[in-house]
């Protein structure tokens, strides 16, 4: 590697994150280019602390829909046909990537089944797994070390030397700022990635929904037979109706959602893991309000996974249909 890009420890370490999950260095690098593409891209790229979780969130998604093959040195083969999540948890945790916290968020697990899956796993490696690991060096390809170069530098697409380029950034930048704080009502409050995905699901047309005529609580079995396993209805919401149910894709991450019925008002609810977009510090008692338009919408996390209500109305109509009835 390059000495630059040898001192980028975040790099280093992602990338072999991407080589033990693919099973190769063509694999690596490759999931490394497409991910350094993505977390450049991304709104929240300029805070050091969520790169670092839009990386390997990236780099894991990308990784585990590569065709892997083990090309990887004796010691490190058993690791690389662990069985998920135990897997990516050791590479995290041996590697310091972030924290066992952080990372059973970005799994979507709970920190105790994050510890029981990884120790699932540990129990078919050998005890020089871990040296294995540490001590790979990689060796990437011109068009992978030209994308960390990018990455390292965090060049910019506005130029002093464009001032055109320049003032047409700071126009778009200005207006993001405007449409977050029109959503929120107050800065911070919502998660800006939680809002665009508002927007997709708001945009869904009716014969985009399996009809159905169930309670909310029936509805994590539908969707775990979908492949989408996250899905934990908050208390007070169960007995509602649903009418409609649908998955789609955001960002590379499936999203679930309903359509509700609540005497005359009629309600989306979504579901989507929290780690992927970077959405922390929710807690399970209590929701995030923001309003955008007419319409409010209501956040919470439970297990990993973000759960969202939103509807036509005002941030008092949520507080009435969200407290305890």
């Amino acid at each position: 590697m390059s000495e630059e890009v040898s001192e980028n420890e975040e790099l280093r370490k992602a990338y072999l994150l991407a080589w033990v999950l693919t099973g190769c260095e063509d694999g690596a690098g490759r999931v490394i280019t497409e991910a350094v593409q993505e977390v450049r891209g991304h709104p929240a790229s300029s805070d050091p602390h969520k790169r670092s979780r839009l990386l390997v969130s990236a780099v894991r998604r990308r990784s585990l829909k590569f065709p892997a093959k083990c090309e990887l040195p004796t010691g490190l083969a058993n690791l690389h046909r662990a069985l998920e999540p135990g897997r990516s948890l050791i590479v995290l945790r041996t590697l310091n990537i972030l924290s066992s916290t952080e990372s059973a968020s970005i799994l979507g697990l709970e920190p105790t089944g994050a510890r029981l899956q990884e120790q699932k796993a540990m129990d078919s490696l050998d005890e020089g797994t871990a040296e294995a690991l540490t001590s790979l060096t990689p060796s990437p390809g011109k068009e992978c070390l030209d994308a960390m170069s990018r990455y390292t530098h965090h060049e910019s697409h506005l130029s002093a030397k464009n001032p055109a380029m320049l003032a047409v950034g700071m126009a778009f930048l200005l207006l993001i700022a405007i449409l977050v704080w029109q959503f929120t009502g107050r800065a911070g409050s919502f998660p800006e990635e939680a809002a665009k995905i508002v927007e997709v699901a708001r945009k869904a047309k009716q014969e985009q929904f399996a009809p159905v005529d169930v309670k909310v609580e029936t509805l994590p079995d539908w969707f775990a037979m979908q492949g989408f396993d996250g899905l934990n209805i908050p208390t007070g919401l169960e007995s509602l109706n649903a009418v409609g149910v649908r998955t789609f894709q955001h960002e590379g991450e499936t999203v679930a959602q309903m359509a509700v019925l609540d005497g005359e008002k009629n309600i989306y609810m979504l579901s989507f893991p929290a780690g992927p977009f970077g959405i922390g510090g929710l807690r399970e008692d209590s929701w995030q309000l923001g309003t955008s338009g007419r319409f409010v919408s209501a956040i919470t996390e439970r297990g990993g996974y973000c759960f969202l209500v939103t509807f036509t109305g005002t941030e008092e109509e949520m507080k009435s249909f969200l407290s305890p009835k």
